[in-house]
Formats: structure tokens, C-alpha cells, sequence
């Protein structure tokens, strides 16, 4: 049995998960976040396939992990943390049905943070660019394959660990634009919106 939850559910627990974590305590002067780091993540992500009239598309939803790698740098004046961010995951999104499949197999974003750092704490918000990998299927026939370039938006919040070590989580959206793409004589048209809950550590330098 698959769980499914809607942009507005998955946007409210991220707001909630991030005041519960971020708390109501103010430091001064700030923890210091600047400088480059890298790190590791893993989560849930849930995709919702779109439907075209007037050719074989796949449609429905799915559910599954995801995992991969981020590397970024922060730069800091006194509270503001501004930051900047690209990131690698795997994915395993499938949607399709009467042998029309539509896969997406990674994912990689590119994007801008602006934070505020409250004691040892650093909640954020996120945007810019996503690149994501997807193969149309039609069965018997043949496939395509493209990289398809969309946006990704969301939010978080970084915690500093013990020495240059911090944890984190994150919400973050994103979108796969729809195509055509005519495989055979079958048009298929592709497209998503994904919504993932991340968790990752990383190391600062």
C-alpha cells in the first residue's frame, strides 16, 4: 500500500519540523557557519505524475527513497547566512500503466540558501535549478531518454554536531516539466512534481 501526501502536508510538517527543532532562543554574537563543506543524505520522496490529453502518459504517484551527496558554501554577516549548494541523489520514481512507463533515475539541483543563524542553529530557505534524468517506455517497442531541466524549491534547518560536524534537515520541491517524446508511432508525454523529506550530515572546512 502506497502513502501519499500533497505539496500543502508535506510544506506544513517541514514548517513545523524546523520551528520545533529551531526553538525561540536568540544568540549573540552568532555561531559561526561560513565556509565551504560537504556532506551525505538520505530520505522519502514522493512523486505525482501528470496527465495530457490526447496521448499514452503515464499518471498516478509513487513513493520511495532516495540518497546522494551535496557540496556547498556559506557566507556570513553577522546573523544572515547566505549560502550556495549542488547536490546528487538517486532516485526510483516510476509512473505508467498499459505498457506506457516513465522512469526518473537521479536528480541533481543547484541553489541558492539564505539563512539566519539562532545559537547553534541555522534555519534556511532554498531555490534554483534542477536537472533530473527520465526514460520513457512504451513496451515492445522502445525507449528515450532526456534530462530534463525544472526548478527546485524548499526550506530547513542545519544543527552544528561536534567539532566542524552539522546535521540537517530539509524539505525541498521539485519540478519535472512535461514533454512529448513520440516512441514508435505512440506519442508518450512526461512529467512530475516530486516532494522530498532529507536528512543528511555534512562537514565544514
Amino acid at each position: 500500500m502506497k502513502i501519499t501526501f500533497s505539496f500543502k502536508q508535506l510544506l506544513c510538517v517541514s514548517i513545523a519540523m524546523s520551528c520545533f527543532i529551531a526553538g525561540p532562543v536568540l544568540a549573540d554574537p552568532p555561531s559561526d557557519w561560513s565556509g565551504p563543506y560537504v556532506g551525505g543524505f538520505a530520505g522519502g520522496n514522493w512523486s505525482d505524475f501528470g496527465s495530457h490529453p490526447g496521448s499514452a502518459e503515464p499518471s498516478g504517484t509513487d513513493a520511495g527513497f532516495l540518497g546522494g551527496g551535496d557540496i556547498g558554501n556559506n557566507w556570513q554577516f553577522n546573523h544572515l547566512v547566505l549560502g550556495a549548494e549542488g547536490d546528487f541523489s538517486k532516485l526510483d520514481n516510476n509512473g505508467g500503466s498499459n505498457g506506457i512507463k516513465f522512469t526518473e533515475d537521479w536528480q541533481s539541483t543547484l541553489r541558492g540558501r539564505v539563512g539566519y543563524s539562532i545559537d547553534r542553529l541555522l534555519p534556511y530557505v532554498t531555490g534554483g535549478l534542477a536537472m533530473t534524468d527520465t526514460v520513457a517506455k512504451v513496451s515492445g517497442v522502445g525507449s528515450e531518454e532526456n534530462v530534463k531541466p525544472g526548478y527546485a524549491l524548499g526550506g530547513g534547518v542545519d544543527a552544528m554536531l561536534a567539532g566542524n560536524w552539522f546535521a540537517r534537515v530539509e524539505y525541498l520541491h521539485t519540478d519535472v516539466p512535461s514533454d512529448t517524446s513520440t516512441i514508435g508511432n505512440t506519442p508518450v508525454s512526461g512529467g512530475s512534481g516530486n516532494d522530498a523529506i532529507r536528512v543528511g550530515v555534512n562537514y565544514r572546512f
